[in-house]
């Protein structure tokens, strides 16, 4: 997969009981890691009101802008996707990936230049996941 690729992701999710408000999706970027300003939100939207139940959608998302990611050092090697889940304003699951961008090709590799097309990512290791157990949302994910 290249950088200039989407990101898709199917996401299962169960909701435990009727929602009346909004649960709040966004999927981030991180764009140094140096510097959190540098994160990029590449989708956000809400979903509801939900109904008791198993619910599953594919999000599909542009990559991020490489024009706003600060350096080549911080463009190629490794970084990470997060997707958060917020219910009341308040995080509850949060799921990161990190994300290894490199040159496929040996003589970009030699050469080192900077073409964004040509730049790789690949997924390093299974996801990381970090939950706040609350009464109402389980979330599952599947890449």
């Amino acid at each position: 997969t290249t950088f200039l690729d989407p990101f898709k992701f199917e996401i299962t999710f169960e909701c435990l009981k009727e929602l009346k408000e909004d649960i709040e999706w966004k999927l981030i970027y991180v764009g140094s890691s140096k510097d959190e300003s540098y994160d990029q939100v590449l989708d956000q939207f809400s979903m509801g009101p939900l109904q008791y139940g198993a619910m599953q959608f594919e999000l599909e998302s542009n990559g991020p802008n490489p024009q706003k990611i600060p350096s080549k050092d911080d463009l190629l090697g490794v970084t990470a996707i997060i997707l958060t889940v917020s219910y009341k304003q308040k995080e509850f699951f949060r799921v990161g990936y990190y994300v290894y961008n490199h040159y496929t090709d040996e003589e970009l590799i030699m050469q080192d230049p900077l073409i964004v097309d040509t730049v790789s990512y690949t997924h390093l290791t299974l996801p990381t996941i970090y939950s706040v157990q609350i009464s109402v949302v389980a979330v599952s994910l599947k890449k």
